[in-house]
């Protein structure tokens, strides 16, 4: 009606930045009617990244969380008991900042000294509480090529080094699906074996033996 001031929307939030998956929580208690006998019957507020929200009530707070880096505009709308809409204005707005955190990489070495040819354990402890992993990459520190994995069943390696009496140098890198990485590194101290004699004997040799009486 022409006679109804529309409603006044308040967007409060406890932060204007964060990690991925951090909560922001919303509060929009301070809207309000400014007509005599106005009421708020309808809260709708947009969080900016394709998620909406109506209620027919204020609550003390809203918790939301963005899955994914980057600038959000949150938006409150209000709706008064005469059908009147806010405006938006500043304080209806809240612009939110996501940024993302690298994965922290981690494994296991088992055990961390052996001999030429025993084998090496490599156990993935890496982790992301953001995102996933997509991508782990081991140098082995022995001049091979770099091992690329992508399948996360396959992270986990076992390793033998041929050369002894040196210590290898072992790095896992890992890469989040924001293409944020971090890296670890670790040390294996490999001691050659001890040479082993071996006599072949001719199995065509002739023995002769002499009986001396």
């Amino acid at each position: 009606p022409a006679d109804n001031i529309p409603p006044i929307a308040i967007l409060n939030v406890d932060k204007n930045s964060g990690k991925v998956n951090d909560v922001f929580n919303f509060n929009f208690r301070g809207s309000y009617d400014p007509d005599a006998n106005g009421s708020i019957i309808r809260y709708i507020i947009n969080f900016g990244d394709n998620v909406e929200e109506l209620y027919t009530y204020a609550p003390f707070f809203v918790g939301h969380r963005y899955t994914s880096p980057g600038t959000y505009v949150a938006k409150l709308t209000v709706i008064d008991n005469r059908f009147g809409r806010s405006i938006e204005t500043p304080q209806s707005v809240q612009t939110i900042t996501i940024t993302n955190q690298a994965p922290v990489a981690n494994f296991s070495v088992t055990p961390t000294a052996v001999l030429t040819y025993e084998d090496v354990f490599l156990t993935d402890l890496s982790t992301d509480l953001e995102n996933s992993i997509v991508k782990w990459t081991w140098n082995f520190g022995d001049g091979s090529p770099d091992l690329i994995i992508v399948d996360p069943l396959l992270v986990n390696q076992t390793k033998q080094y041929i050369k002894g009496n040196r210590d290898y140098i072992i790095t896992l890198t890992v890469e989040d699906n924001f293409g944020l990485s971090n890296s670890i590194s670790k040390t294996v101290t490999v001691i050659n074996r001890k040479p082993i004699a071996l006599i072949k004997t001719d199995p065509l040799a002739i023995i002769n033996v002499v009986t001396v009486e």
